[in-house]
């Protein structure tokens, strides 16, 4: 048997659990193989193929069984020693918050999560496939009072959420782009701040511009009377202005 090197987790290795889970940091979490299956489109594609040199389960087998056909096969999960271990990107406290978000083992709160908790969620339910899950964070994360928009366009752009890109660019061209910290600056990368940097300053460049040289004035055609709001045809607004005889005038006291 090989060593195993980590801990089991304190609240999510239960000894009736039937899959075997490891963190990056060594962290190990027994589950419920069949509510994973259920849950998640990733676990319930790796986790429903057949056992090899094993025939299919029958209608009145139980899942005991078929852990004890996994552990005979030598299949990944079946045991600490052969966890499957979660991406080596995916840190011990996401792999924590995912598990208690799929086994709801959390308790109830009227406050809304953490900013911290729902990043992870959007991080992790993406990878494994739980739609499910991506709209609990989307619709948390959707006017959350933490999120920034600079975060807001980053997580657009990973997870391909088109209206958040839009309402963050639109928020972060009302500010000045001085107020970027690094940490928002490095969210937006370099493409998406070079765009918002040049935007920013043809923005600039319009408003000096119609400062300096500003648009003939187009007068109206027409000019309401007074009484009966009727509108009355203006002859020659600019020449008949130039003169000082304003032909509205003339027609309203006509």
């Amino acid at each position: 048997m090989a060593a195993v090197f980590g801990k089991r987790h304190s609240r999510l290795y239960f000894a009736d659990g039937t899959f075997t889970l490891k963190a990056e940091d060594g962290t190990y979490y027994n589950v419920n193989r069949e509510l994973l299956i259920l849950k998640s489109d990733f676990f319930c594609g790796m986790l429903s193929l057949p056992i090899p040199g094993h025939p299919p389960l029958r209608l009145n087998q139980t899942s005991k069984e078929l852990l004890q056909k996994a552990k005979e096969a030598g299949l990944d999960g079946t045991s600490d020693e052969t966890a499957v271990k979660f991406p080596p990107h995916f840190t011990s406290s996401e792999c924590d918050i995912f598990l208690e978000f799929i086994f709801n083992i959390l308790p109830w709160t009227k406050d809304s999560p953490s900013l911290d908790r729902l990043c992870a969620l959007l991080k992790t339910c993406d990878f494994y496939a739980v739609e499910w899950g991506m709209e609990y964070a989307t619709h948390h994360l959707e006017n959350h009072p933490d999120l920034r928009a600079a975060l807001r366009y980053q997580l657009a752009s990973t997870y391909h959420i088109a209206r958040w890109a839009y309402r963050a660019f639109r928020e972060m061209m009302s500010a000045s782009i001085l107020d970027l910290s690094l940490q928002e600056e490095a969210w937006l990368g370099w493409d998406a701040y070079r765009v918002l940097v040049r935007t920013h300053a043809q923005v600039a460049k319009y408003r000096l511009t119609l400062a300096f040289f500003l648009p003939d004035v187009v007068h109206a055609h027409f000019c309401y009377d007074k009484v009966g709001l009727q509108p009355v045809p203006v002859a020659d607004g600019y020449g008949s202005r130039r003169n000082g005889t304003d032909p509205g005038r003339r027609a309203i006291l006509a």
